[in-house]
């Protein structure tokens, strides 16, 4: 088989495309192993703040679980970012 413009076209384009995808791979992997970590260190970190300011009946406890709802939507959308990045699939 000739290597024809048309063919190299093609391959160019399949080479871009699985490019692409290794990059998108790369970069779920990447926000995973480290925003998102830091999220979830962080979000249990203010889930035990939380509780024990309630436990004490601390005026503070309420903004604790304001925090732990802000960081529980910060999970979910990084959770999102790297579905999409990795194709749909779950970590």
């Amino acid at each position: 088989m000739r290597n024809t413009p048309h063919l190299r076209g093609k391959r160019d384009i399949y080479l871009s495309v699985k490019h692409s995808a290794q990059a998108r791979k790369k970069a779920a992997s990447a926000l995973h192993e480290g925003l998102g970590q830091h999220i979830i260190g962080m979000l249990l970190s203010a889930r035990i703040i939380a509780t024990n300011l309630e436990k004490e009946g601390s005026s503070q406890a309420a903004e604790a679980s304001l925090l732990v709802e802000s960081l529980t939507k910060a999970d979910e959308a990084v959770r999102e970012i790297i579905r999409d990045l990795d194709g749909g699939r779950s970590r």
